[in-house]
């Protein structure tokens, strides 16, 4: 299954509705490569992540598949109780991820508030797919033009989005 081909169109739709960045992420053991981006027109813009792989629970498409993964599973990705900062907003606790993951789950969408890289947010939703591959879509943007009051904005157009990628998936 050609996965950045199937998804391309979907991720330029959302870019361009959005006028951020988006991409498609596959978890990879505990971190997030991303396989497919669009990045919008705007000359200040997030740039495209493709290619590089990332602690899951610093990135909100990596938090987006945690949050489907049982307790157990969990705990194999990461043994021990402490998680290694990528920047000083990463979560560096299993038990506040869990305690995050519970509220993914409940809003049906994850957040990034710099915690990936500085001066960068991000909203993510998990794709269903028959396949069974982890998958979740994101949109990220300079901090400044993602204020919590957007969040849920760009969860709706993430929900809807992850919605048609799971229909081409089939």
């Amino acid at each position: 299954m050609d996965l950045p081909r199937l998804a391309q169109p979907i991720l330029e739709d959302l870019s361009s509705s959005m006028g951020e960045t988006s991409h498609l992420g596959t978890l990879e053991g505990a971190n997030v490569r991303f396989i497919a981006a669009s990045e919008p027109a705007a000359a200040v813009r997030v740039a495209s992540r493709l290619g590089r792989e990332i602690p899951a629970y610093a990135t909100s498409t990596g938090k987006a598949m945690l949050a489907s993964l049982p307790t157990e599973q969990l705990g194999r990705l990461f043994p021990t109780d402490s998680l290694p900062a990528v920047t000083s907003h990463t979560v560096q606790s299993l038990a506040d991820l869990e305690k995050e993951l519970e509220t993914v789950r409940r809003q049906g969408y994850s957040t990034n508030r710099e915690e990936s890289e500085d001066g960068v947010a991000s909203v993510a939703v998990s794709v269903a797919n028959s396949a069974g591959i982890n998958l979740a879509i994101n949109l990220a943007a300079p901090v400044h033009r993602l204020p919590v009051s957007k969040v849920a904005t760009f969860g709706r157009a993430l929900k809807d989005a992850s919605m048609r990628l799971s229909e081409a998936l089939g």
